[in-house]
């Protein structure tokens, strides 16, 4: 007969609970150790009871704030003035993903921000409060890149190195008289 020992790669059924390789676990948080074996929850840590811990017990860190001028803040508001009921019609989606490219927002990401603003709506919370209570998602949307300079037309490059070297003849030829 086949046992644990003679079958390496068998199943975990058949080996003792004690030797079961530990079970799955949140990503980025540690694994509670309890001193006391009382200690441990009665109930295994789910999917429902994750989503339902208070904010208070969540860690103090996770909750960003948004400046008054971060154009995700600024998109989020305006976004929230466009709902109608739940949904933003498609002119006013259109005018929106112009500011939020106007703002240094991918169209992507000004997408995310109404679709945040959109999800509050659905879920009852009004208008005006969708920005704030999506704060969290907001800030989980990547912010615009600082604006570069741009490079200066090739135009212009050529007219201030052809006036240059104008300059300089014409200073030669004064020179060399």
């Amino acid at each position: 007969m086949n046992t644990p020992a003679d079958n390496p790669g068998g199943h975990a059924s058949r080996r003792n609970p004690a030797q079961r390789e530990p079970g799955l676990r949140l990503v980025g948080r540690p694994e509670p150790r309890h001193a006391d074996p009382a200690a441990v929850p009665s109930r295994p840590l789910t999917r429902r009871t994750v989503r339902r811990t208070p904010a208070s017990e969540k860690d103090a860190g996770t909750s960003a704030a948004l400046s008054p001028a971060d154009p995700r803040w600024v998109l989020a508001q305006r976004a929230a003035e466009s709902l109608e009921g739940t949904l933003i019609t498609a002119d006013r989606r259109e005018r929106l993903l112009k500011l939020g490219r106007a703002l240094g927002l991918t169209s992507f990401d000004a997408s995310l921000v109404m679709a945040i603003v959109q999800d509050r709506a659905r879920r009852g919370v009004p208008a005006r409060l969708c920005p704030t209570s999506g704060l969290d998602q907001l800030a989980q949307v990547s912010p615009p890149e600082p604006a570069r300079r741009k490079p200066r037309p090739l135009a212009l490059t050529t007219l201030t190195v052809g006036l240059l070297l104008a300059q300089a003849g014409l200073i030669f030829l004064l020179l060399n008289r």
